[in-house]
């Protein structure tokens, strides 16, 4: 059926479902909220002073609807009644609830890359207020170390974090140079004027601002696989500091169409078939969220005993929760 291909399109059928029937409605609530996704009949005949007959025909109704399903589960005292979604879903519910990334609980030793969440942006935007008259590159780059070391005394700031920030610019042209001089361009000076939020959007959307293809990732970048790897933290909206590594065991991210989950046969039954990932489509989900994503102010990233963590802002949760 067109509606249970994949868990999205389903998702998408239960939005659009419009009932004035309140107590039809309130059944499908009590069984996607409930903590397994079950409901016995008795309890909802019960809640809603329901007859047997008509509580059959709001069944057939849900039924009909692809909504909820009756079926009977075997108990110490025998079989009971209860109403699930359809089967291949509700084991598909219950994988996202085992997947679900925790939040990191004790953080007070965690190092940030940047305490702000447009460090990146407003890095870019120093190095360019220093560049508006011509600037020697190693200048440059003792002044923004001096100044982060200032702003942010306790992260370390590496040569490798100062040459991003400058290769960045040059990438997007916002800095030219020349043999060793640095100096901001016409459509750098533009960017300067915009609020932080929207130079970090600016940054996002600028067709020359791409992922560098090096190996062993160089094959996943395109277009769709980085679009879909960005969607990949909607997983950890709900949480504050995650480990990576924690977040990587429950990604669905269709950066290929091998991960796109459908259902499928499997043995004699169906089910929503979830591929496992290489470790080179983790490292470029990985870099996409760590660099991508960071120097657009989408999320915040650390470390904590020597693990690498991130955290989703305001402006990642407000843009990603619309995707």
């Amino acid at each position: 059926d067109k509606y249970l291909l994949t868990p999205q399109m389903f998702q998408r059928h239960l939005e659009n479902i419009e009932c004035e029937n309140s107590t039809f409605l309130g059944i499908v609530e009590e069984v996607y909220n409930s903590e397994n996704f079950e409901v016995t009949s008795s309890y909802l005949q019960k809640k809603y002073s329901l007859e047997k007959e008509t509580y059959l025909e709001i069944i057939l109704l849900l039924e009909f609807n692809l909504l909820c399903f009756q079926s009977y589960k075997k108990t110490k005292n025998g079989y009971v009644e209860i109403i699930t979604p359809f089967h291949e879903y509700k084991d598909y519910l219950q994988y996202l609830n085992k997947t679900k990334t925790l939040s990191i609980k004790d953080t007070k030793k965690l190092i940030r890359k940047r305490k702000s969440p447009f460090g990146f942006v407003e890095d870019l935007s120093s190095i360019l207020k220093m560049a508006k008259k011509p600037i020697s590159k190693s200048t440059a780059e003792k002044n923004i170390k001096t100044e982060l070391s200032i702003k942010d005394p306790d992260i370390i700031v590496a040569k490798s974090y100062i040459d991003s920030i400058i290769n960045k610019l040059l990438k997007i042209e916002f800095l030219s140079k020349k043999k060793d001089l640095l100096q901001m361009t016409t459509s750098g000076e533009k960017w300067l004027d915009f609020n932080l939020e929207n130079k970090a959007l600016h940054l996002y959307y600028h067709p020359l601002n791409t992922l560098d293809e090096e190996e062993p990732i160089k094959h996943f970048i395109n277009e769709k696989s980085i679009r879909e790897a960005e969607k990949s933290i909607t997983r950890a909206l709900d949480a504050s500091w995650v480990y990576f590594n924690d977040f990587a065991k429950g990604i669905l991210s269709a950066i290929t169409d091998e991960h796109l989950v459908k259902i499928k046969h499997s043995g004699k039954a169906y089910k929503y078939l979830i591929g496992s990932y290489s470790k080179e489509e983790i490292l470029f989900i990985k870099k996409v969220i760590f660099e991508r994503l960071f120097e657009a102010g989408f999320v915040s990233i650390g470390s904590l005993n020597a693990k690498d963590c991130f955290s989703v802002t305001k402006l990642g949760k407000k843009l990603f929760e619309i995707t």
